[in-house]
């Protein structure tokens, strides 16, 4: 089964969504929270490789490239996983994200 841009932007969204509620449901940096996180973040960054060029060129202020290799990161090596770094990451940069997927997803919705 093949996911378009729109499922996928949506995708992104649900897990921003998620990530977010996580942060504020559980602030005490469980072991559950940090991999709820971190399993948000595979599935933002699995999104986002999926993603057409046009889609991608579309928002140029979003680092794409970034994103997908945190996913790498997190999924390959594990071991290098900062929760610092992450908690950084989640709070300075899922924002504008939400706000360029918002404005992707509208813009598939209206074709």
């Amino acid at each position: 089964m093949t996911r378009g841009d729109p499922e996928r932007l949506a995708d992104i969204a649900e897990a921003i969504e998620r990530i977010e509620r996580y942060l504020v449901d559980a602030e005490d940096g469980s072991d559950l929270q940090r991999d709820a996180i971190l399993h948000n973040l595979l599935t933002i960054g699995e999104a986002v490789k999926g993603l057409s060029e046009e889609v991608r060129s579309s928002a140029t202020d979003i680092p794409w490239r970034q994103i997908a290799g945190l996913r790498d990161v997190i999924a390959h090596e594990y071991f290098r996983i900062d929760i610092v770094e992450i908690r950084k990451i989640v709070t300075r940069d899922l924002a504008p994200l939400s706000v360029a997927v918002s404005a992707l997803l509208h813009r598939e919705d209206s074709r």
